[in-house]
C-alpha cells in the first residue's frame, strides 16, 4: 500500500485513528505499507524502517527508532530537537529553530 501524507488537513484525533488503522492493516493482514510522512513524529512512532531525503537525495535510511536523534533532525532538517522519552519508552521530539 503505498500512501501520500495519509493524515494531512486531518484533526489529531483522526490522525491518531488512521495511523493506527495503517499499522493494524500492516499487522494483521501483512500488507506492506510504503508512506510519505512530513511529521516526524508520526514518522518514528509508526515506522519499523524509514528514509530520509532532502533535496532529492537520500539522507539516511534505517529502523526510525534509532535513526532520529536530535542531532541527526539538526543536521538534515536545521532545527534543534529535544527528545522526550515517553512512559512506553517511545520517544517523541519536539522542534525548534536551529540557533
Amino acid at each position: 500500500m503505498f500512501l501520500d501524507e495519509p493524515t494531512s488537513f486531518l484533526d489529531i484525533f483522526y490522525q491518531l485513528e488512521i495511523m493506527e488503522i495503517i499499522r493494524n492493516v500492516n499487522r494483521e493482514k501483512g500488507i506492506t505499507v510504503a508512506a510519505v510522512l512530513h511529521d516526524i513524529n508520526q514518522a518514528v512512532r509508526y515506522s519499523d524502517g524509514i528514509i530520509v531525503m532532502k533535496d532529492g537525495a537520500v539522507k539516511a535510511r534505517g529502523d526510525a527508532k534509532s535513526t532520529v536523534t536530535p542531532k541527526f533532525i539538526r543536521d538534515v532538517f536545521g532545527v534543534d530537537a529535544e527528545e522526550i522519552k515517553r512512559a512506553n519508552g517511545e520517544s517523541y521530539f519536539i522542534t525548534d529553530t536551529a540557533k
